[in-house]
């Protein structure tokens, strides 16, 4: 599976905890170069925490394709250890995820909304 043009991904599986440094430490973990990515986490705040969390998902954006590709190559379907959590990489451009579209208990993509 090749991203092409595309140059961002989304992780999802992450946990809602995450935030920039942990995407950070986890991109880097597979040894991809700090300088080949930027990572934008989405945040919403919550009655229950008084920090700001994460939706279980994050954008990296790659400054070239072929750092994409490894990305994928080196972290889909793989289990984040610290969490054992499994990660998925799918194209960034795709239909972006909703609040509606997340079951808000597990942080997970409803199957009656998905296309």
């Amino acid at each position: 599976w090749r991203f092409g043009a595309t140059a961002r991904v989304m992780l999802f599986g992450i946990p809602a905890r995450y935030k920039e440094n942990n995407v950070m430490t986890l991109l880097r973990s597979v040894e991809l170069p700090k300088e080949a990515f930027c990572i934008d986490v989405p945040l919403r705040s919550s009655s229950k925490h008084k920090s700001k969390q994460g939706r279980g998902y994050a954008f990296v954006n790659f400054c070239d394709a072929s750092w994409a590709d490894e990305c994928y190559r080196r972290l889909h379907n793989t289990v984040d250890h610290r969490t054992n959590k499994m990660i998925q990489i799918r194209p960034g451009n795709s239909r972006l995820l909703e609040d509606d579209d997340l079951d808000q208990d597990s942080l997970t993509v409803s199957r009656s909304k998905t296309k």
